[in-house]
């Protein structure tokens, strides 16, 4: 792992760009991992208000409120509600928040933004062409002119593209031929035109050289953090949002941990109008580190500032997105900031019912900061009720599940005082961070839930992303809850933070193997030879996965390339070695195996290997009608330029196999004369070497 001096230990870039949340100034970033990702908020205008009576601890309950107004009659949420009684299906549901459902729902989010943009660009078209078909001669070549920038400016920018009132007129508004319309139309178009190429014109010229140098030399080089520091500090410089775009996300796919970027990349998208597409940036964010606090933070005060405060679904998308933030982070033991937004939204809000049930819900949750909240519980409950016996009633019916919660915070408070980085780093771990967190692991999988096993991997799989062990130990405690999540946590080591690593990839493709996925453990195996050429480990895996599906012709071949493309006699012989055997054992060709082995020994004379697979190949048959080629290979290895230590142990077993199976006594005799001959010249070599 490449380390990077570029930031001071404490004060890491990567993960803390941008550590002041809108909700705590003074709070460190934290960092969290996994796949979980939000359905489109706006749809969720009807999220379940909170009440007294309602369960708190039901979290699938409020997932499937908040999702979709039709959940309840969808037998997919019966089902999972099913599934939740058991650890099983807490892991998988764990799981399913993570990662599982992520992938669908943002392709489905990406199809219906997809489809709005068409939808809202087809009558603008229609409409342009009316405009200029009912415009003058000289205003016609200035929309021609300008068409493009627009076109542009309403691809990058979809919130405005809908809120615009000229844009939103139907189409009929050209057909009135008379000058006054036709002069307002085309001040219109005018008032369209003007700030969009103001910008636009300037800007273009000024990106390429420097640009394509940094980025090529980041294509280059992926794994140099230093290089994609500088690159994004070019662009954010340039202010050229498409080059910004192009940058960030090219970073993102090989750093999607680093949630001080993703607000960047917002704030550069607020910064230029497009409100839409910043928070389409926030979701992408959220989704590729659910668990990270401060990220959440970010987004939900995003939400708040451009919500509509006449609008009266707002409080209920609001609610609904700090619903998903605490079903996402909220296990997290340092989440405390998160439910303290929460609370203090609700509670100005003036929902009492509302507050009470997330005070529920936190006091049975091990946090960093446990403690407070039953405070602030009953600070807040003094405030609302002056009955004094029943505020102590009702401060009582939770005090026993704050006592659980404490001792559940103790037993874990040692693990977390040794995690001294919870965030994203490319510069290695310390020794005695990794071990913390495998101590802490074991303790939590013996001890602890599923679902919080589940949090704790993820949380750790942030500090120890670029460490296999880690992903493996993941991959194989989900291997009895849940094989998608299996296939997941694969999925994301191998083509996000370990893409050049052989072993976790060689154990996805034997997983997808095991599942019968054939072709897909194939593909595996080769990606990773393309990325990463001349590892014998996994070209032999792929000799042998086609072996075991009776593809010896493949396999075959396999072999014959690597022999051919070897980059030295040694690994020519080694891959001529296995293509012998496969012949030999597998294939039951003697005269193929021969043949290749001589081959590969008039090229290289000095491997004892291809001298001893030569002779275990002419033993294989009948020895005593063998025996010519036996002897053969014999003489060969003795007449060639290997050591003299190695043609001492040809020498000897040669005589060893003619007293055992010759059938001459001369070419006994002459070969043991010829031993002797050999092994007075090797003393004699002692003797000199000792001597000095």
């Amino acid at each position: 792992m490449e380390d990077t001096d570029l930031h001071l230990s404490d004060e890491p870039m990567t993960g803390m760009l941008d550590t002041d949340s809108p909700e705590s100034v003074e709070s460190p970033a934290m960092e969290g991992n996994g796949e979980d990702f939000l359905p489109d908020l706006p749809v969720l205008t009807h999220a379940a208000e909170w009440t007294m009576d309602q369960d708190p601890h039901n979290l699938t309950t409020v997932i499937h409120d908040s999702d979709s107004e039709s959940d309840q009659s969808s037998p997919e949420v019966i089902e999972q509600h099913q599934v939740q009684q058991s650890d099983l299906g807490s892991v998988e549901q764990a799981v399913q928040h993570f990662q599982l459902a992520s992938a669908e729902l943002f392709q489905e989010e990406r199809r219906e933004h997809e489809d709005s943009d068409e939808q809202s660009r087809s009558p603008q078209a229609e409409q342009q062409n009316q405009m200029e078909a009912s415009s003058d001669e000289s205003q016609d070549g200035h929309n021609t002119a300008t068409e493009p920038l627009i076109q542009s400016e309403k691809l990058s920018d979809t919130g405005e593209q809908q809120q615009d009132p000229v844009q939103a007129q139907p189409p009929m508004v050209a057909e009135d031929s008379s000058p006054a319309n036709m002069e307002l139309e085309e001040s219109k178009e005018t008032e369209q035109v003007e700030p969009v190429e103001e910008p636009a014109v300037p800007t273009e010229p000024l990106i390429p050289s420097e640009y394509e140098k940094l980025a090529k030399g980041c294509e280059e080089n992926p794994e140099d953090f230093n290089g994609w520091v500088y690159l994004l500090q070019y662009v954010e410089q340039e202010n050229h949002l498409g080059v910004v775009r192009k940058a960030f996300d090219a970073f993102f796919l090989r750093y999607p941990y680093c949630y001080g970027y993703w607000k960047k990349l917002a704030d550069t998208e607020k910064k230029h109008g497009n409100a839409q597409v910043a928070e389409e940036v926030y979701r992408r964010g959220v989704h590729a580190i659910p668990l990270s606090v401060d990220l959440w933070l970010h987004y939900l005060s995003f939400i708040k500032d451009n919500a509509d405060p006449e609008d009266p679904e707002t409080p209920s998308r609001i609610r609904a997105a700090y619903e998903h933030a605490v079903l996402a982070a909220g296990t997290d033991f340092r989440s405390d900031r998160l439910w303290e937004a929460y609370i203090n939204w609700e509670t100005e809000q003036e929902r009492l019912a509302n507050v009470t049930a997330i005070y529920d819900r936190i006091l049975g949750i091990p946090t960093q900061l446990y403690s407070q909240h039953l405070q602030r519980y009953d600070c807040s409950f003094i405030m609302v009720t002056e009955i004094e016996n029943m505020r102590h009633k009702v401060i009582e019916s939770r005090q026993e599940v704050f006592n659980q919660n404490e001792q559940e915070v103790s037993k874990r408070w040692a693990f977390e005082e040794g995690i001294k980085r919870p965030y994203f780093h490319v510069k290695a771990l310390e020794k005695t961070q990794l071990s913390n967190w495998k101590e802490y692991l074991e303790f939590e999988i013996e001890n602890g839930t599923p679902e919080r096993v589940v949090v704790l991997f993820e949380r750790c799989l942030i500090a120890c992303a670029l460490y296999e062990d880690f992903w493996m130990k993941y991959a194989k405690y989900l291997e009895s809850y849940s094989i998608e999540g299996v296939r997941h946590v694969y999925k994301k080591a191998c083509t996000i933070h370990l893409s050049k690593k052989p072993n976790i990839h060689l154990l996805w493709a034997a997983f997808e193997e095991q599942q019968g996925n054939i072709e897909e453990a194939r593909g595996i195996l080769k990606s990773l030879e393309e990325l990463v050429p001349g590892l014998a480990m996994v070209r032999l895996r792929r000799v042998s996965l086609e072996r075991r599906h009776g593809n010896l012709e493949e396999a075959e071949a396999l072999l014959s390339e690597a022999m051919a493309s070897g980059k030295n006699a040694s690994e020519t012989s080694f891959y001529a070695v296995k293509l012998a055997r496969q012949l030999l054992k597998v294939q039951r060709s003697l005269t193929k195996a021969r043949k290749v082995l001589l081959e590969t020994i008039d090229k290289d004379q000095t491997s004892p290997k291809l001298y001893l697979n030569l002779l275990e190949l002419e033993y294989s048959g009948d020895v005593q009608q063998n025996e010519a080629e036996i002897l053969a290979c014999f003489d060969r290895a003795l007449s060639s330029p290997l050591p003299l230590d190695c043609r001492l142990t040809f020498s000897q077993r040669k005589v060893e196999f003619l007293e055992d199976f010759g059938s001459d006594i001369n070419k006994l005799v002459t070969a043991y004369d010829e031993h002797q001959k050999l092994l007075k010249e090797h003393e004699s070599t002692k003797r000199k070497a000792e001597n000095g």
